[in-house]
């Protein structure tokens, strides 16, 4: 089996110290994969939580139109449609599990 998905599943997570990922083993990265008890790590950056203009709000039900133009945002993917996890309402990484789930400064867009 290749190995997939291996440094987007590196702990600690990116640019923190102490943000521990949920392990994910290879065969569990794809998610067709059943894993019901997979609780990735939550993690949102801190100067994301200050609400700057440029970030969406850290509540993920907040944000209703995913894959498509929302206003002066679009959230469309180069990769396709990309889907949205029922239990979090935030989109899954088209790549697979990566054991946490983060709302994050992206430093390439902005």
């Amino acid at each position: 089996m290749q190995t997939v998905h291996v440094k987007a599943r590196k702990s600690p997570y990116s640019d923190t110290q102490d943000v521990e990922r949920t392990k994910v083993r290879d065969e569990q990265v794809s998610w067709n994969v059943d894993w019901p008890d997979y609780e990735p790590k939550q993690y949102t950056s801190p100067i994301v939580l200050n609400n700057p203009p440029w970030a969406d709000d850290p509540d993920p039900k907040k944000i209703q139109h995913y894959n498509e133009i929302d206003g002066n945002i679009d959230r469309t993917s180069a990769m396709g449609r990309y889907e949205i996890d029922k239990k979090t309402n935030r989109p899954k990484n088209p790549q697979g599990r990566t054991g946490c789930m983060s709302v994050i400064k992206l430093d390439f867009l902005i």
